[in-house]
């Protein structure tokens, strides 16, 4: 009877236990994704590229055909299928970057907790969103939405470990990999990495079989998402437009440098004392690896030392130093923090036990301390005001000044160019663009770069816009004249101006008119229209 009873106290704590790891992982997503929330803040330009790409999807239309970008396709059907799920709000967007951060957040808590116990899941899980926090840059970006599929196939790996011959848990690993490959390449580098690493572990076993055994079925995973991409593409004769796009055009986009740092630099400086914290965990888990070499090396250890650097290399080969392209290190940065804390507890409590009752105490602490950040820093008040007005169908999202004023003074099928690649406007506004090239004129200089800036020439002239808003982006060759001069005598527009950018600004110059200024943007309207 005494047993019993203590088997269901175990069982009641160990549900406890679950209860508070979800509540917390829900808090830190929502503290995280603040900066998305579509009632307080305004698109990005790549959020607004890839939720115009999204609407467009749902009316019908292709990307790399009505609507182009470099990306791989996965996106921009994220972000249709939230814009689906949202009625054509970006709350919908929203829904899915909460789902995928929560599920992210869970499983990274799972892998360090199996990897080293409670402590160094709670400050490796909390050290990675922070550090998303500092990269997020408002979200809705093709490295975000792989993180839960990135900390899944290490936990994976350390399924395969144990058990290599496990054929699910090897086609879910290529899997992942194919699902990271098309939001974007480099995203699946922490794929490769755990594959890499399975590799070398069984190299050095001699298990030429298991080797085998492991490339076919990890390959048949990564080639359901990929190949059935293809297929689709294929169906609707755009496949050669999709490599074009998301794999020839980023080619060249990574061998263009930029005036940036080198991306270990970047990095870095974006991620401040959580990039230094990875620094630090990676001295400790080499050293770790080379007193582990003669004897039985930690695959973890391997996995973080072969990892870490790889994840840095690719991550910004251009130099951009954009702060999301960084978020590709979190992972690695989550288990290398953990470690850290693991071989300090190891060193100063090395009896702690990780008892239910403990994680509970532990968990149920840290909850706290994020429940009161939420409500303190005013997110709670933020998120109550939103969703209230979600609810009652009042300024359900915020949108751009210059954005209600296209839609106030267009016809609903008027057309309109948000100059400088800003399609996130012609998403709030509800304004097509006449143009599948949505970022000219910020082009490279490559053949599909001139073959893209004649069609847009052809497409301004054919279905001349209502409107062409100049949105003031420091990169892009303002339609100003006395505004443009300053930018070349200064050469702050983009360096790879296309090579019909004065015929572009001419017929603009010679078929449009000044119609109003705003604080950051300019409209000018098409001569002969007038407002409806």
């Amino acid at each position: 009877m005494l047993k019993t009873s203590s088997s269901i106290a175990s069982r009641n704590i160990n549900i406890i236990s679950i209860c508070l790891v979800i509540a917390l992982a829900g808090i830190l997503a929502l503290t995280v994704l603040i900066q998305s929330n579509p009632g307080l803040n305004l698109p990005g330009r790549d959020y607004g590229i890839f939720s115009y790409i999204g609407q467009q999807i749902l009316l019908g239309k292709l990307p790399y055909k009505d609507a182009w970008d470099h990306k791989p396709p996965a996106i921009f059907y994220f972000d249709a299928l939230g814009l689906w799920i949202g009625h054509g709000l970006r709350w919908g967007i929203w829904t899915i970057e909460f789902i995928s951060l929560f599920a992210a957040i869970l499983l990274s808590y799972i892998l360090i907790k199996k990897s080293w116990g409670v402590l160094p899941a709670l400050f490796g899980t909390v050290i990675w969103l922070y550090g998303l926090n500092l990269t997020f840059q408002g979200g809705n970006s093709t490295e975000e939405f792989p993180l839960p599929f990135h900390f899944l196939a290490l936990f994976l790996f350390l399924k395969l470990v144990e058990s290599p011959d496990d054929l699910l848990a090897n086609l879910l690993v290529g899997l992942t990999f194919g699902v990271g490959f098309l939001f974007r390449a480099n995203n699946a580098a922490v794929e490769t990495v755990v594959v890499l690493t399975l590799l070398a572990l069984q190299v050095l076993k001699r298990n030429s079989r298991v080797i085998f055994k492991q490339l076919v079925w990890m390959a048949i995973g990564a080639l359901i998402p990929i190949l059935g991409t293809v297929i689709y593409f294929w169906t609707q004769h755009l496949f050669n437009e999709m490599f074009a796009a998301s794999i020839l055009y980023n080619i060249a986009y990574s061998e263009a440098k930029f005036a940036g740092a080198p991306a270990i630099v970047a990095g870095l400086r974006a991620l401040g004392i959580v990039g230094w914290i990875g620094v630090a965990g990676y001295v400790i888990a080499l050293i770790l690896l080379i007193r582990q070499w003669r004897t039985k090396p930690s695959p973890i250890l391997l996995l973080l030392v072969i990892g870490a650097p790889l994840a840095v290399s690719v991550s910004d080969p251009a130099q951009r130093n954009y702060g999301h392209y960084f978020i590709n290190w979190l992972p690695f940065i989550a288990l290398l923090g953990g470690s850290i804390i693991h071989t300090i507890q190891s060193r100063l409590i090395p009896n702690f036990q990780n008892k239910p009752i403990t994680e509970s105490i532990l968990v149920g602490s840290a909850l706290a301390l994020a429940i009161i950040f939420f409500v303190v820093s005013g997110q709670a008040i933020q998120y109550r005001e939103s969703f209230t007005n979600v609810i009652n169908r009042t300024d359900v999202e915020r949108i751009s000044t210059i954005s209600d004023y296209v839609e106030n003074n267009t016809n609903p099928n008027d057309q309109v160019i948000f100059w400088g690649g800003f399609p996130g406007e012609n998403l709030m506004a509800r304004r097509a663009s006449p143009t599948a090239y949505i970022t000219y004129p910020l082009l490279l200089e490559s053949n599909l770069s001139e073959q893209f800036s004649g069609q847009f020439m052809r497409d301004l002239t054919e279905n001349r816009p209502v409107l062409i808003v100049d949105m003031e982006y420091t990169k892009a060759l303002s339609l100003d004249p006395q505004k443009r001069a300053s930018q070349l005598a200064a050469h702050f527009e983009w360096p790879f101006l296309p090579p019909n950018i004065n015929a572009v600004l001419r017929f603009i110059n010679d078929n449009y008119h000044l119609e109003i200024t705003f604080k950051n943007a300019t409209v000018y309207r098409l001569n002969g229209t007038h407002h409806p």
